[in-house]
């Protein structure tokens, strides 16, 4: 439910998604995640999505997490599976009342075996 995510997402949070323009704020970001979520509920059928963080770092109010994840699915349409690994970088500040949000997130798919370098 992406208005679930209303209070992790920082007023003036920015997602950088590859292969495209950034999203900024908040009303932005919501409806592009509503989107996805659509998409990815008539068009895919999720099998595992795995987040693993390898590094994370707190500096007073600031977080920095950097990690890899995968992403097993099929496509509905034509049955074909399909395996997504990438990696991301999510920066969370502390908000008023110690909760913590989501400030940027910058994120890219990493190439299959089968994918040339």
């Amino acid at each position: 439910d992406p208005d679930a995510l209303v209070t992790l997402l920082a007023d003036d949070v920015v997602l950088m998604p590859p292969a495209m323009p950034a999203v900024e704020g908040k009303p932005a970001c919501l409806e592009m995640i509503r989107e996805v979520m659509r998409r990815n509920a008539t068009e895919i059928d999720r099998r595992s999505l795995s987040y693993t963080t390898i590094e994370l770092t707190v500096t007073g109010s600031v977080a920095i997490e950097r990690g890899v994840y995968q992403h097993d699915f099929v496509i509905v349409e034509t049955g074909e599976r399909r395996e997504e690994r990438g990696q991301y970088l999510r920066v969370f500040r502390r908000a008023p009342g110690g909760i913590w949000q989501v400030h940027r997130v910058i994120w890219n798919t990493l190439p299959g075996e089968d994918d040339e370098a």
